[in-house]
C-alpha cells in the first residue's frame, strides 16, 4: 500500500473526481465547479480511473524549477551588483576604498 501526501487543492480535486466517478456529478459540471476545461477534467477522471489518487499528485513535486538560476550564475551576478554599487558609492563619497580613510560620518548620506 502506497501512502500519498495530498495538498488541500489535490484533496478538493479528488473529492470532485470521486463524485464524477460515482455518477453524482457530470464532467461538465465538475469542470465548471473546479474552474477547468471539460477536456482537462475528462483527462483527470480517466487518470484517476487508471491509477487512482496517485494520478492527481503533481509530477513536478519535489523537483527544481526549470527557470532556476544556477549557483555559479547567481554568484557572478551578485559580485557584479556589489562592484557596481560600491563604485557608485565611492563616486558619491559615501564609500571609501581600503586605501583611503574610513568615512565614519553620515553627512554624505543626506546631501
Amino acid at each position: 500500500m502506497e501512502i500519498l501526501s495530498l495538498g488541500a487543492k489535490e484533496i478538493d480535486r479528488l473529492e470532485i473526481i470521486q463524485l464524477v466517478t460515482a455518477k453524482r456529478l457530470s464532467v461538465t459540471k465538475a469542470a465548471q465547479q473546479y474552474g477547468v476545461s471539460h477536456t482537462w477534467m475528462s483527462q483527470l477522471v480517466n487518470a484517476y480511473r487508471r491509477e487512482g489518487a496517485s494520478a492527481l499528485v503533481s509530477v513536478r513535486r519535489g523537483k527544481q524549477a526549470n527557470n532556476r538560476i544556477s549557483d555559479t550564475t547567481r554568484t557572478v551576478i551578485l559580485s557584479l551588483i556589489r562592484e557596481t554599487l560600491r563604485k557608485w558609492m565611492v563616486e558619491d563619497g559615501i564609500w571609501t576604498t581600503r586605501s583611503g580613510s574610513i568615512n565614519t560620518s553620515f553627512e554624505n548620506f543626506y546631501t
